[in-house]
């Protein structure tokens, strides 16, 4: 059951719900909910959205999560040149992928899931680069690459 409990509040609540306790039956103790939401227009480009949940178990104190955080990005620019350059590979991936962006200089690589979050952020300012990655979970991810000409170009990464 979930309900509007307030002015950007989503509550959800699971009656007799009777997960386990993870000390007990680890897999069978974890729970799940989603939602999507509807932005107020205009939301402009560069908009942050950041979202994060206070869960509370029984009657203790809530656990809180990390903010998750979206950035709003609308992009009808088509990829000339300074896309081409840019090459990731191996795509798919298990462990870490070589970025290079020909002779530009790399100034920033940030790794999104696919629900937007940040899961990496590094700076190396070289023409090439190596993302290790071994550590996520398998899925799609967006390789953003912001190049010191200033430059952005993003890829797709299927992580194995």
């Amino acid at each position: 059951m979930r309900s509007l409990v307030g002015q950007g509040v989503l509550k959800h609540i699971f009656p007799n719900i009777l997960l386990p306790d993870s000390n007990v039956n680890e897999a069978a103790s974890h729970g799940f909910a989603s939602f999507r939401i509807r932005p107020h227009v205009p939301l402009l480009p560069g908009t942050v959205i950041e979202n994060t949940a206070n869960i509370f178990f029984d009657y203790n104190e809530p656990v809180i999560t990390e903010p998750s955080i979206l950035v709003a990005e609308f992009s009808t620019e088509v990829g000339g040149e300074d896309a081409n350059a840019l090459f990731i590979a191996p795509n798919p991936a298990t462990t870490e992928v070589r970025i290079t962006a020909g002779h530009e200089v790399i100034a920033r690589v940030t790794l999104f899931a696919a629900d937007g979050r940040m899961m990496m952020n590094t700076v190396p300012n070289t023409t090439a680069t190596t993302l290790n990655f071994g550590t996520l979970p398998s899925g799609l991810y967006i390789v953003q690459v912001d190049l010191a000409s200033g430059t952005t170009s993003r890829k797709r990464l299927l992580k194995h």
